[in-house]
């Protein structure tokens, strides 16, 4: 390297200048451990007290341990366009960037699973000056992923597990489609990891975040898509002996509660509505069966697209699906999601227990759907722009009966006369979505022979 008067600067002097620069960054860059960051004010949200939460916990004598955690969907900047956002006031990087940072550090998680992560070089240096070590992975070609992140402080993790759901087989061990069962190449991913505490290294949880396919038409993959999620996350703890650590599997699902894919999930009854969902969308896409013929001036591979024909309607680029396929029956995706085991969503157990946020719920706002339906007691809202207002995003917790966990706290999701016109919205949310916080107590049942 030289300098500007054509100097040749030594090994050493070319490092001090590099650290010189490298603290000069992190000097002016937001950090978590600092708070708010000024100029970049979000909405403030009450925590509500889960009422029941000692009725599921106190009839064991057993060890407790809490954990408090942030799934969120952080919009992508890379994803960002006015035509998709036609309302937003920041959509820019250096608009949002503050009102991110704010939204990661106010709440102070123990983990965070987030989605749709980008900008690594901006936002990894505020995490880790924070205390926090992150696992980040991406679909093939993608330019944003999927990224656990932990506090050092309360955990170590173990190995990290990428599920590429494009490649996964949901019948055996063969990579045939098959074994595949899949309807259309999407490059969404999974991600997994084994957090152990460090006060009680015989103890911690499963991690997995997701961002499951965002076409709504493709029901069929989506569904597919969840049951690999927790093949996976079920393989993960047998492989590594945890059966006794919970799971918490947390992020955009990308369907809604009156979805199939979250009946399935959480072993509610699938109605005959539902299902048929399923079926007009058990299809093969050009993306696996090539010689298909195009739909011409279609294009709706990224999240969000609009384009002619209005894709996010409609299946473009696929026919019916044949036996031969090998796509998964309705009968086959229920006895997959009933062998994996008991899955519970907290904010919809933990809000079904506070009255004053009833009408602040997803049941509220649909006119087939009763309160003995689970998923009824889900936010109102979690993705809310101009074009598309939905609850997506998800926390859900997988036990096999030898740890019982229950809700301490929810972080109250806004109202929706607070998310004006559409998100990202200036002192609103730097994102799309918001973020679900919830803190979570686990008692100790079984002690697997001292494990």
């Amino acid at each position: 390297m030289a300098s500007s008067n054509g100097y040749q600067l030594s090994e050493r002097e070319i490092a001090l200048s590099l650290a010189r620069k490298q603290r000069s960054i992190q000097r002016n860059m937001p950090s978590l451990a600092e708070g708010q960051f000024p100029g970049s004010k979000i909405l403030d949200r009450e925590w509500a007290t889960v009422q029941n939460v000692q009725n599921v916990l106190s009839e064991e004598d057993g060890k407790r341990f809490k954990v408090k955690l942030m799934t969120w969907n952080m919009l992508a900047q890379c994803l960002v366009r006015r035509d998709l956002f036609p309302t937003s006031d920041c959509l820019k990087a250096n608009q949002r960037e503050g009102m991110i940072i704010n939204e990661l550090s106010k709440y102070k998680p123990d983990v965070f699973c987030l989605q749709e992560v980008d900008r690594l070089e901006k936002l990894l240096p505020s995490l880790h000056t924070a205390g926090y070590s992150n696992i980040y992975a991406s679909g093939p070609g993608k330019r944003h992923g999927c990224m656990i992140v932990y506090s050092n402080k309360l955990f170590e993790a173990l190995e990290q597990s990428v599920i590429e759901y494009d490649t996964m087989a949901i019948r055996g061990t063969s990579t045939n489609q098959e074994h595949k069962g899949s309807s259309r190449q999407t490059r969404n991913i999974g991600l997994i990891v084994g957090l152990r505490r460090r006060d009680q290294p015989t103890h911690g949880y499963i991690v997995a975040t997701t961002h499951l396919f965002w076409h709504p038409s493709f029901t069929y993959e989506r569904t597919r898509q969840a049951a690999l999620l927790l093949q996976e996350v079920t393989s993960y703890q047998a492989q590594h002996d945890l059966q006794h650590w919970p799971c918490i599997i947390a992020g955009d699902f990308n369907f809604t509660p009156a979805d199939p894919a979250y009946a399935f999930l959480v072993g509610d009854t699938v109605t005959p509505q539902q299902l048929h969902s399923i079926d007009v969308s058990r299809v093969v896409h050009t993306s696996i069966d090539p010689t298909i013929e195009p739909t011409p001036a279609l294009k709706d591979d990224d999240e969000g697209s609009t384009a002619e024909g209005d894709p996010d309607r409609i299946i473009n680029n696929a026919r019916p699906a044949t036996i031969e396929d090998g796509l998964i029956s309705n009968n086959d995706f229920s006895h997959l999601f009933k062998s994996f085991g008991s899955v519970w969503s907290v904010y919809n157990d933990g809000q079904q227990t506070i009255e004053s946020e009833y009408d602040n719920v997803f049941g509220t706002r649909t006119f087939n759907m009763t309160t003995s339906r689970k998923g009824y007691f889900e936010p109102m809202w979690t993705s809310y722009t101009h074009f598309w207002k939905t609850t997506l995003d998800y926390i859900f917790i997988l036990e096999h009966g030898y740890s019982r966990s229950g809700v301490l706290k929810l972080l109250k999701p806004p109202r929706t006369a607070d998310l004006g016109e559409g998100l990202p919205l200036q002192g609103v949310c730097g994102s799309d979505h918001i973020s679900l916080v919830a803190e979570i107590e686990t008692i100790v049942i079984d002690q697997r022979d001292g494990k």
